[in-house]
């Protein structure tokens, strides 16, 4: 009689731990349905995400235009006497070139290309006109502070 009694013990913890065996995890369906919904997801933000990188190199671009403004308006105070005259261009190569440099020599747009050359042109009253970029890979570039506008040029 004992020994039926442990048979018994012995089958019912069995029963129970197949059971909680059985419910225990993920069904195929369900990891399926969470794989899908991911995918969903991935397609909508991918897109959204690739936007936001290319623009946040557009402004970084930008950026080292104004950059390149500020220094050229150093430049002419410190190397021109402030004599700005109108249509006055200072080139990249003159900020690099000086003792000590308005700007580093390395300059790099957005994308980390080389800046080959920029232009940096003056009004008369010493108002910033625009500033160009050029790199080899990305094009030209001009900014224009009048009405802050930073376009690719054909």
């Amino acid at each position: 009689m004992e020994n039926t009694a442990i048979v018994r013990v012995d089958e019912d913890r069995l029963r129970s731990a197949l059971k909680k065996r059985n419910t225990a995890g993920f069904t195929l369906i369900e990891l399926l349905a969470v794989v899908v919904i991911l995918g969903i997801i991935a397609l909508i933000a991918f897109p959204l995400i690739g936007g936001i990188i290319e623009k946040s190199k557009i402004d970084a671009t930008k950026g080292t235009a104004i950059s390149i403004g500020d220094a050229a308006r150093l430049y002419i105070i410190g190397e021109k006497n402030g004599d700005f005259k109108n249509n006055q261009t200072v080139q990249l190569s003159e900020l690099t070139g000086a003792d000590p440099p308005y700007i580093q020599s390395d300059v790099k747009d957005g994308w980390g290309e080389d800046i080959t050359s920029a232009t940096a042109t003056f009004g008369e009253n010493g108002t910033l006109q625009s500033v160009t970029v050029v790199t080899e890979k990305n094009g030209t570039w001009t900014y224009t502070p009048a009405n802050n506008t930073f376009e690719k040029q054909p």
